[in-house]
């Protein structure tokens, strides 16, 4: 329940950025907007400008490199109405998929409008774009806790290049990358009615396995939780009634929500299936045709298909459960099969039984709280299906494959057709006469009889071809203890229980992946080749476990070992009023680059220093052990800190830009970065829309950077050679005023004892005369 809280104050966050609320699946929550009190400076009464709308009207301006992304032409790219961005991948030549939800485009005072969900592929450097997946909706149709839109790219099984799923309201789709539709389901609308009791039911994740699963993460509120109740009056409350009031929040919360992985599976079934039948009752149908001979003598060969008919309407064709011959009935199905007391003797231990709901599904298996758990049929509410008819839709029809619950979808052919056969015979007395002469010329008619064998050849079995075929597979993961799915690869998920790591395979077994998690740890995968690699990213830290042919290699990447601002090759500065800066540092304050890092911002790479920029930088001064990377390392992709590099060897990252940048991937012997190379505006999660790419070569970047620390190490190595000549020159100038100023002392100091003699020479005069006279 963590992960409901955390996300919430993410969203609290994102709303002052954005400028609109993410909370798509909040089942019915509410979240107060997160506000600044920024203190005015100077003393006039000036009123505070605007600095969000002043950082948005002029933060995509002045930006040369190519837009990574485009919106089609009729949705709308403005900040407010862009609710959500995720990026799928870059594909070799240049093409990003990614997907977006915004509204239609128009006058944006226009409520009317309405929302879309949009998947689609861009090619940078041409420009071509096309829509892979759109999805148009109004509020009114579809309410707030329905509202979902996943994206993730999957190597789908048995094919050369990936696809593109798409969870949009509660309906799958695969898409081929070329935007032509594989397979679409509704999964919701199917399960929705089980949970039709509870307050909400909000989807937070959803993915699929790449071959025949999709796994779906539900929120079910029982009753309504007011989030807001827990943020009124924050700002007067002390900081041990906040954090009192934020355990009683979370403790309501883990009381009023059910957490549920929902799987649906989909099994396309070949085009030559068909459902198979037994007749029971062939052996008494046979002896009942054996007995109509029997004791009785024919003259002429008795009607063997005659003779089955009646002794078939004596003796009636007992169908028996019908069955797929090529579905292997498993161990569990048959353990299921046997508990719920369902008669499949006549099947074959390798054919899977077909079942019939008596009057619609109804699911017995729940959990303390009443909420389904595996959708496993209630006993006595269903029975074998025995009613194989030509022509006929399949409905209310499933198989327990694997022990779990699947529905059966078709139409059988116009024809059945029989097989298994058998050759029956019967003994029967034929009689016949002969004529013979004799010794007196007189015939005599003598009766013969004869027991002869008739055979026929019958069927024990039947079956019906089924047109368009396929299995629609619906389940919990409840019982295995899984909290959450996370990832996939080689079609295995990786998912969550408690706070350890499995891998769920296909056959519903689950193996260690050895990993341990916190509560607040989120966990992604990365590819590289063979390798896999685990990203924990944990508050303080970056955990990356590499995992190759069985042998683990792990690495932690702590804060402290960052030392980003020791390590900075690049110089940040902003031109954003200082109140605009205080607030967005105060709103990301103690946030670790590690909060949440995603596969498609991490590479395993290496790199090589360029020796003679580090000689040229050890020159200036400037410790060349913090900045020098050098063999196999990290290329991290971080929103708060930049590209970094982290030297797996020296345990230290040197930071290559410190612009805003969402991910990178490999392009051949380069990368690809999107982002923004602009440090003089504040950008946000959602600003990824109108991000820039970066294309470049690791080495020669990293070359560039060095020289960038080198031109500011030589910058302020002149300034301060020149702050020194100036002190100098300023430290002569005051010595010689000094000097200057002494001498002008001592020369007043000779005319005021020279004027002073004077005046009492004057004085003394003058007092002579007066005697005088």
């Amino acid at each position: 329940m963590k992960r409901i809280l955390m996300s919430g104050i993410i969203c609290a966050v994102s709303i002052f950025f954005t400028g609109c609320s993410p909370l798509l699946n909040s089942g019915g929550g509410k979240f107060t907007p997160l506000e600044w009190d920024i203190a005015e400076t100077g003393t006039d009464n000036k009123e505070m400008p605007d600095y969000y709308e002043l950082n948005s009207n002029t933060k995509y301006e002045d930006l040369t490199a190519k837009r990574a992304f485009k919106f089609a032409d009729t949705h709308s790219e403005a900040a407010k109405d862009i609710t959500s961005f995720e990026i799928g991948t870059l594909l070799d030549g240049g093409t990003f998929i990614y997907g977006y939800s915004t509204r239609e485009a128009g006058n944006s005072s226009d409520d009317t409008r309405k929302y879309v969900h949009c998947a689609a592929a861009y090619q940078y450097e041409t420009g071509r774009f096309h829509v892979i997946h759109e999805n148009e909706y109004s509020r009114a149709e579809v309410s707030e806790d329905r509202e979902s839109f996943y994206l993730q790219i999957c190597d789908r099984e048995n094919s050369s290049e990936p696809s593109v799923f798409v969870y949009d309201n509660g309906i799958g789709y695969l898409y081929k990358l070329d935007g032509t539709l594989e397979f679409s389901t509704d999964i919701e609308g199917s399960v929705r009615s089980y949970f039709s009791k509870a307050y909400s039911v909000s989807v937070t994740n959803a993915m699929t396995d790449g071959a025949n699963r999709i796994y779906v993460e539900l929120t079910i509120e029982k009753t309504a939780i007011d989030l807001s109740e827990g943020t009124e009056g924050n700002e007067n409350m002390s900081e041990d009634d906040a954090d009192k009031a934020a355990e009683e929040l979370e403790k309501e919360t883990d009381d009023k929500t059910v957490e549920l992985v929902l799987f649906y599976d989909f099994t396309e079934l070949d085009s030559n299936t068909t459902i198979d039948q037994t007749n029971a009752a062939l052996d008494a149908q046979i002896k009942a045709w054996q007995n109509i001979t029997k004791g009785k003598a024919y003259t002429a060969e008795p009607n063997a298909r005659t003779d089955w008919t009646t002794a078939s309407t004596r003796v009636p064709s007992q169908w028996k459960i019908t069955f797929f011959d090529y579905i292997t009935m498993d161990s569990k199905a048959k353990s299921w099969l046997d508990k719920n007391k369902i008669d499949y003797s006549t099947v074959s231990s390798n054919d899977m039984p077909i079942l019939i709901w008596k009057n619609g599904p109804v699911f017995g298996s729940f959990d303390q709280e009443g909420y389904v758990c595996n959708f496993q049929p209630k006993k006595g509410t269903f029975q074998g299906y025995t009613n194989l008819r030509a022509n006929k839709k399949l409905e209310n029809v499933f198989i327990p494959l694997n022990g779990q619950y699947y529905e059966v979808h078709g139409t059988t052919g116009d024809k059945l057709y029989y097989y298994d056969s058998v050759i029956a015979s019967r003994n029967y007395t034929y009689q016949y006469y002969t004529t013979t002469t004799d010794s007196t010329g007189k015939q005599i008619q003598k009766t013969n009889t004869e027991t002869r064998t008739q055979k026929l050849t019958v069927h024990r079995k039947r079956y019906a071809k089924v047109i368009s075929p396929y299995l629609e597979g619906y389940g919990t993961l409840k019982s295995q203890g899984i909290d959450h799915v996370i990832g996939v690869a080689n079609n295995h998920v990786l998912c969550q229980k408690e706070k350890k790591l499995y891998w769920l395979k296909q056959d519903d077994t689950i193996s260690s992946a050895g990993i341990s998690i916190g509560e607040d740890y989120r966990v992604d995968l990365a590819e590289d080749g063979g390798k896999l690699y685990y990203l924990v990213s944990t508050p303080d830290n970056l955990i990356v476990v590499e995992q190759k042919n069985g042998s683990t290699s792990k690495w932690l990447i702590s804060n402290e070992k960052l030392n980003v601002d020791e390590t900075d090759l690049y110089e940040t500065s902003s031109a954003i009023d200082q109140a605009y800066v205080s607030a967005f540092e105060n709103a990301t304050s103690g946030q670790s680059p590690w909060t949440q890092i995603a596969s498609h911002q991490f590479q395993k790479t290496s790199i090589q220093a360029d020796n003679s920029v580090l000689q040229q930088l050890s020159a200036e001064g400037v410790d060349i052990s913090k900045c020098k990377a050098e063999g196999e390392g990290f290329l991290l992709t971080t929103f708060q800190n930049g590209l970094l590099f982290y030297d797996l060897d020296a345990g230290l990252a040197v930071n290559l830009d410190a612009g805003i940048w969402y991910g990178t991937w490999k392009n051949g012997d380069k990368f690809v970065s999107v982002g923004f190379e602009n440090n003089d505006a504040s950008y946000n999660t959602l600003d990824v829309a109108f991000a820039r790419v970066k294309e470049y070569d690791l080495n020669e970047f990293y070359k560039e950077s060095l020289e960038n620390l080198l031109a500011n190490a030589r910058s302020r190595n002149e300034q301060l050679e020149a702050e020194q000549a100036r002190e100098i020159q300023e430290s002569i100038a005051a010595s010689s005023a000094a000097e200057e100023n002494k001498e002008t002392v001592e020369d007043m100091m000779d005319t005021w004892e020279t004027r002073a003699s004077e005046t009492d020479a004057d004085i003394l005069e003058s007092e002579i005369q007066e005697l005088i006279d």
